[in-house]
């Protein structure tokens, strides 16, 4: 097991992390291995959300986020999924999804569920964060 590892309910296993730090409320990235023969399964689940935006952003409004990103990283024979998103504040984000009933947010969980470990998901530590609030990348 790598270390570092935190072991979360299906509930808890991303949101759960994704608690406000006192020097970065509005950021959190975390790594969550994909199961074994998934990693197809994965990119088709996020191409899908990049196909559906309109449901992504609704679910986006309704949780105050403003961004999310995600990577593919192989370390040895496995892969991970690292997430990186950034929202008003992190706790009402989390609710807010917990407790969301929308098509996008019903797909997320049950991808993170059928396609990824709970139990390896790795929280980063952030230690650094700027931006230039004029500037947009699309």
């Amino acid at each position: 097991m790598r270390p570092g590892v935190v072991f979360f309910s299906f509930f808890l296993f991303i949101w759960g992390t994704l608690q406000a730090t006192e020097e970065f409320p509005q950021i959190r990235c975390v790594s969550v291995k994909i199961k074994e023969g998934c990693l197809e399964d994965v990119k088709a689940w996020f191409r899908h959300n990049q196909q559906n935006k309109e449901e992504s952003l609704e679910a986006f409004a309704d949780e105050g986020r403003w961004m999310e990103c995600a990577f593919i990283d192989q370390i040895q024979d496995d892969y991970y999924i690292i997430y990186f998103m950034k929202a008003d504040d992190m706790v009402k984000a989390r609710e807010a999804y917990r407790n969301s009933t929308l098509p996008a947010d019903v797909f997320h969980k049950e991808c993170w569920k059928k396609f990824t470990h709970i139990d390896h998901c790795k929280v980063f530590t952030p230690i650094y964060q700027m931006e230039r609030a004029e500037l947009s990348c699309k």
